[in-house]
C-alpha cells in the first residue's frame, strides 16, 4: 500500500490556499488516485465553497518517491454553495482524530459562506450547508474508514554520531552515526536535526538530507564546517499515517491566505525542495 497526498489549490479574491489530504491506496500510479478518489473530494468540497472561490488544481504526490507526481487544472471549479465566500483569510477549524488517543491533525477550511459566520465571529451553521460538509465528513473520515487520514511523525529515533567528512568541492558533508536509524529508501530526502556536535557547530540544527545508507546520510545544502572532534546527535523523525476515525468543527478563526499558486507571476522565497 502506498501513501499518496492529494493537495487541492484554491484561489479566491486574488489570495491563494492549498488544503493537503493524505490517502492510503494499493493504486500504483498518482493519477489513477486523481480518478478514483481525489475527483469525488473535489466534487464534495466543491459542493460546501461559498461563490467567489474557486478550486483551481489538484496535486497527487506519492510520499517517499520524489517527483512521481499528478496535477490536475480543474476548469471553472467556482464554489456551489449558493452564497458568497467569506474573506480568505477566514477560516474553519477542523480537528482529525484516530481510533487511538494520540496526535490530531487541524485542518484549515477558507472559502466558507459568510452565512456560517455569527455576528460575533463563532461559527453558526445551517442545516444546506452542514448536509453539504457532513457529505464531506463523511467521505475523508469515520471508525470504518480505510483510506483517509494524515501522515506525520509519531516519535522519534536517536543515535550518536561517530564522525562526519566534507566534501572539498561541493561542501556537502556526510554523517555517519552509530545505529541504522535512517530506514526510509536510499537516495530519498528527509529531515534530521543533528544537535551537540563538536560543541558548538554550524551543523547543529534541523535540516534536508539525502539517505545514503542506513548509517549514513548526507547534507543537501553545503556547511563551513571544521573537522570532526567529539559529540553528536542524530534524531530523525518518525512519520506513520494515520487513518481519519473522527472529524470535528471547533471554531472559526482567522489563517493568513498568501498567494495565488500557479496562476500569477511571483518570486517564492528561496530554500530546500525535500
Amino acid at each position: 500500500m502506498a501513501i499518496y497526498k492529494v493537495t487541492l489549490v484554491f484561489s479566491s479574491q486574488g489570495y491563494g490556499w492549498t488544503e493537503g489530504y493524505f490517502i492510503q491506496s494499493s493504486a500504483t500510479q498518482p493519477s489513477v488516485v486523481f480518478a478514483q478518489n481525489a475527483q469525488q473530494l473535489v466534487a464534495l468540497r466543491l459542493a460546501m465553497l461559498g461563490q467567489g472561490a474557486f478550486l483551481n488544481y489538484v496535486r497527487v504526490s506519492t510520499v517517499l518517491t520524489p517527483f512521481f507526481v499528478s496535477t490536475n487544472e480543474i476548469q471553472n471549479a467556482e464554489g456551489l454553495y449558493n452564497v458568497s465566500a467569506a474573506f480568505p483569510n477566514t477560516a474553519l477549524l477542523i480537528r482529525f482524530s484516530g481510533l487511538q488517543a494520540g496526535p490530531q491533525k487541524n485542518l484549515f477550511l477558507r472559502g466558507v459562506p459568510y452565512t456560517i459566520i455569527g455576528p460575533d465571529g463563532q461559527f453558526k451553521s445551517n442545516a444546506t450547508w452542514l448536509r453539504a460538509y457532513n457529505a464531506w465528513k463523511g467521505y475523508i473520515s469515520g471508525p470504518n474508514n480505510s483510506l483517509w487520514g494524515w501522515y506525520g511523525v509519531q516519535n522519534n529515533v536517536k543515535s550518536n554520531l561517530t564522525t562526519y567528512v566534507q566534501d572539498p568541492d561541493s561542501f556537502l558533508v556526510s554523517v555517519t552515526v552509530r545505529d541504522p536509524i535512517f530506514t526510509a529508501p536510499i537516495g530519498t530526502k528527509q529531515n534530521v536535526r543533528f544537535t551537540g556536535v563538536n560543541g558548538k557547530s554550524e551543523l547543529n540544527g534541523t535540516w534536508p538530507v539525502t539517505v545514503v545508507s542506513t548509517t549514513t546520510v548526507k547534507t543537501v545544502k553545503p556547511f563551513g564546517v571544521v573537522p570532526y572532534v567529539h559529540g553528536g546527535y542524530a534524531t530523525v523523525f518518525a512519520h506513520t499515517f494515520t487513518f481519519n476515525a473522527s472529524t470535528q468543527e471547533q471554531r472559526i478563526m482567522t489563517r493568513k491566505a498568501g498567494r495565488q499558486l500557479f496562476l500569477e507571476h511571483g518570486r517564492q522565497a528561496a530554500r530546500i525542495r525535500v
